[in-house]
């Protein structure tokens, strides 16, 4: 059993190629960020690696249906909520905190009130600078908007303010390293 420290975790992590990712998420060149993530070489073992401490861990993936009909779009938002919610019970399996920032969907849903876009885009990076690491599932950078025009989505943002703020980055759930500390019996 091989037993890792999150500064070791952060030590081992290929900065330049996420230091690429980012840059060319800032700069919309979607193109060449999906090609590094494409070749982003992880690191798999046959062998599960442990943490020495729990970890809070920020899911991010797809919400926003922008291709979705009016008629849809409710339904694929929840589809894309319930995929996030069961990506961090994945995470918490392995003993760590998910803050799945997609439950805000009830909020906005339910809330008395609306709340602008931008409270809730505030909101995520908020939570995402107090979280240790990003868990970041989709696979595919930038959203088709209208037409063939492709622009970021939420996440990909999140994952490019995640690499600039030093974060811990997976981007598949057998990459989150196990704390055997906490089972909560599942």
């Amino acid at each position: 059993m091989v037993v890792k420290s999150l500064e070791e975790l952060l030590d081992e992590q290929d900065w330049q190629k996420l230091q690429a990712i980012a840059k060319a998420l800032s700069w919309s060149n979607l193109d060449v960020a999906q090609y590094l993530l494409d070749n982003l070489s992880m690191k798999n073992s046959n062998e599960e690696l442990y943490i020495d401490r729990e970890l809070t861990v920020y899911i991010a993936g797809p919400y926003t249906p922008y291709n979705a009909t009016p008629h849809s779009s409710s339904r694929v938002a929840h589809d894309n909520v319930v995929t996030a919610i069961n990506f961090g019970v994945e995470v918490a399996k392995r003993g760590h905190f998910p803050f799945i920032p997609h439950l805000s969907h009830f909020m906005h849903i339910y809330g008395k009130e609306e709340l602008p876009y931008q409270f809730y885009i505030d909101n995520d990076f908020n939570w995402l600078e107090k979280c240790d690491a990003i868990f970041y599932y989709s696979k595919k950078i930038g959203v088709i908007k209208s037409g063939d025009t492709r622009s970021l989505a939420g996440a990909d943002k999140e994952l490019e303010k995640a690499i600039n703020q030093g974060k811990l980055i997976f981007f598949g759930v057998q990459q989150i390293p196990i704390y055997s500390l906490k089972s909560w019996g599942i």
